[in-house]
């Protein structure tokens, strides 16, 4: 493949997602999950995650994309997938940094006064669209 081919590749990306308007695209991303809490051993694993962003419909999904949500807010900056918290005491935050590329999810737990968390830090890479699967009925 050779630096030139990944030069060639890179190249053709950008003319897609300049294609596409910047509109729709993935992101494919590695990096490392750690876990911790009151009752749970700290522990680090690497992770990665595959995310389908349709900026023109307002919608995301990772993964299988076994289901889709909708941004919660698109910015210059960043794209707030989500930031939602239930009384039930569960927290999640999941942000693209636009500029750098980052991926971070955060997700916080207290049920019964025990506590736990996960963060994960991954590094994304401009990737082809997958289109999001739509509901068949």
């Amino acid at each position: 493949f050779g630096l030139c081919g990944v030069m060639i590749l890179a190249a053709a990306l950008a003319i897609v997602v300049a294609l596409q308007g910047g509109q729709q695209f993935d992101l494919v991303c590695v990096g490392t999950t750690t876990s911790g809490g009151d009752y749970r051993e700290l522990t680090t694993k690497p992770s990665s995650s595959r995310l389908r962003l349709d900026l023109r419909e307002g919608r995301w999904c990772v993964n299988a994309c076994t289901h889709h949500s909708e941004f919660a807010r698109v910015s210059s900056v960043e794209l707030l997938l989500e930031d939602a918290a239930t009384a039930g005491g569960l927290e999640m935050r999941r942000v693209v940094d636009r500029t750098t590329g980052a991926y971070s999810v955060s997700i916080r737990t207290n049920i019964a006064g025990i506590r736990g968390w996960t963060r994960s830090s991954e590094q994304c890479e401009l990737a082809t669209y997958t289109p999001i699967p739509t509901a068949r009925f």
